[in-house]
């Protein structure tokens, strides 16, 4: 049974050597952070059935896969995630209404290949941890291999089998505080290809782990096919995600301070 802060000497999951394991988050703890700084407490919630929120104060951790040195070596790529997602996500991204009504996020000046990386880095790190809050990402070992490969050079690589299409919630959605309660990743077919969706706050990635590339329109907006990077909006109250993270915390203990804090319960 695992305790907490108990310290493992185990194989490093990246690495290969026998060390003593340290405290690594899979998600950067920022992006909890960010909901706590806001006095407050980050929910843990699945999409699961019958799963109750839980308070996660700094966020979801796992001291059974990385050592030191190979933790450090994820801190720049989540410094990275980290500023283009979060601390300057609103001076990077600028919104464009179409015609027709829809918007778009159009950001120039990001390293998508850095960017790319982190992603890369969370989705190997979510797939070998032991927290049941991770238990739905489950990538081959083939695509493990390549993306620790990839981690452990300084090179630009071709990153195939690996590609994110981002989303974004609209900011002026009167519901949009409660989606900065993360839900659990989940694998889904998006348009014939496997992926994973993982959420970053108000971004939400689409992690593919397929040797398969993008179909249009998808090709087009993934990270690396252009200068830009193109991010589709989407309505945070009219979403799934909101109907679950609702009916969820509805249904536990947590209910009536959470939904008084962040919407009317009709």
């Amino acid at each position: 049974m695992k305790s907490e802060g108990k310290i493992y000497v185990q194989v490093c999951k990246l690495c290969g050597e026998t060390k003593p394991l340290v405290k690594s988050h899979i998600i950067p703890e920022a992006f909890w952070r960010e909901v706590r700084n806001k006095n407050e407490i980050p929910l843990l919630i699945s999409s699961g059935q019958n799963q109750i929120p839980k308070k996660a104060p700094i966020g979801v951790y796992d001291n059974t896969i990385l050592c030191a040195a190979c933790e450090v070596s994820f801190g720049k790529l989540d410094d990275y995630g980290i500023k283009v997602l979060l601390r300057k996500s609103d001076e990077l991204f600028q919104p464009i209404r179409n015609e027709d009504g829809s918007v778009v996020y159009v950001a120039k000046e990001i390293d998508q290949q850095v960017l790319l990386k982190f992603f890369v880095s969370v989705i190997l790190r979510a797939s070998i941890s032991v927290q049941p809050f991770y238990k739905r990402i489950n990538i081959e070992s083939s695509h493990k291999e390549i993306a620790k490969k990839l981690l452990r050079s300084d090179d630009e690589m071709d990153l195939k089998p690996f590609g994110v299409v981002l989303s974004r919630w609209q900011s002026e959605d009167k519901n949009i505080n409660l989606s900065k309660n993360l839900m659990d990743p989940f694998q889904e077919n998006l348009q014939g290809v496997n992926t994973y969706r993982v959420y970053f706050g108000k971004f939400t990635a689409h992690i593919k782990v397929d040797d398969r590339d993008f179909p249009y329109p998808l090709n087009e907006c993934a990270l690396g096919s252009n200068s830009l990077v193109v991010v589709a909006a989407r309505n945070f109250s009219e979403s799934r995600e909101f109907e679950v993270m609702r009916d969820t915390v509805r249904k536990s203990n947590l209910n009536v301070k959470t939904l008084r804090r962040h919407f009317s319960v009709r």
